[in-house]
């Protein structure tokens, strides 16, 4: 990505893996002017078609029973957890290893908030605001994507943008230009307070994943894992918790032996029609046993005769 003022180059992809380079303008006071137009369209729209307005999404929610006390609870105590490890990593002055452990609490109680909220800020989207937010943002996006060469609007119009916003190439001009326009931070997990604490003590590697002192992927416990996160051990095979190796599959990667009955007998599967050996012999010597009676029984009623 080459930088310059107000513009971007942004040097992307299709999905077909075909190279796009695309110009990203920050928008001027008349293209804003323009954007708001498609906002107030949009929110008079969505209120005409029943959408809440964004201060009734609580209570909504809880009618609804998406969100309650106890949700609530839980959002406040993770706040605060949150607020009590920042101000400990901020502090310094205990061992690095109970550091580490307060920064690895926060990116899990992270995860937790970001799971807890997430319901809600899904259904914010689809508030009047929310649907607004969206129509004023995809209409910048429409008017600020330009070919690097002519300068002219990279798509068509609005819909166009909409019908390819899944594209490699419209997503990265769209993240670019949000950052353009809200001064987004593009290394804003690189910037939470435990990353850069974890990171600082070579803790995890350039993407942030958890490393062990030779450089190893680690999970939270520090055990060995691969690449998909994983328990291997030293050979770098997949393994339970307790070391145990497993397949692809996570299955259990022993010999199998045949389950037995309580005479100790081995048992078939079910589903494969066959009969365990010892009944299959009784059969034939009781088969071949009726067979022996019944020509003596013959043979005694023509010599009777």
């Amino acid at each position: 990505m080459v930088k310059r003022k107000n513009k971007e180059i942004i040097k992307s992809e299709d999905s077909n893996g075909k190279a796009v380079t695309v110009a990203v303008v920050k928008p001027n006071s008349s293209k804003v002017k323009q954007a708001q137009l498609a906002y107030n369209k949009a929110f008079r729209a969505a209120l005409e078609s029943g959408a809440l307005l964004r201060q009734k999404l609580d209570s909504y929610m809880r009618e609804q029973e998406i969100w309650d006390d106890n949700k609530e609870k839980q959002y406040q105590d993770l706040i605060e957890k949150l607020n009590e490890n920042e101000k400990t990593l901020a502090e310094g002055g205990i061992k690095l290893s109970e550091g580490k452990e307060a920064a690895i609490e926060m990116r899990v109680n992270r995860e937790e908030f970001r799971n807890l909220i997430s319901e809600r800020t899904a259904m914010d989207g689809n508030t009047a605001e929310g649907q607004a937010d969206n129509a004023r943002f995809n209409h910048l996006v429409y008017l600020s994507i330009v070919d690097e060469k002519t300068g002219k609007p990279f798509f068509e119009n609005v819909e166009d943008y909409e019908e390819k916003a899944g594209e490699p190439y419209s997503a990265a001009a769209a993240a670019e230009l949000a950052r353009m326009m809200y001064d987004l931070d593009p290394n804003y997990d690189k910037n939470l307070p435990e990353n850069e604490f974890l990171s600082d003590y070579g803790f995890v590697n350039d993407d942030l994943r958890l490393i062990d002192k030779d450089g190893n992927l680690v999970d939270t416990e520090g055990r060995t894992v691969n690449e998909d996160g994983r328990l291997i051990n030293e050979k770098g095979e997949l393994i339970d918790k307790d070391g145990a190796l497993l397949d692809e599959d996570y299955k259990y990667k022993v010999d199998t032996k045949p389950f037995l009955d309580e005479d100790g007998k081995e048992v078939p599967l079910a589903s494969s029609g066959e009969e365990p050996e010892e009944e299959v012999k009784e059969e034939k010597a009781t088969k071949k046993s009726t067979k022996q009676k019944t020509k003596t029984t013959t043979e005694d009623a023509k010599n009777a005769s």
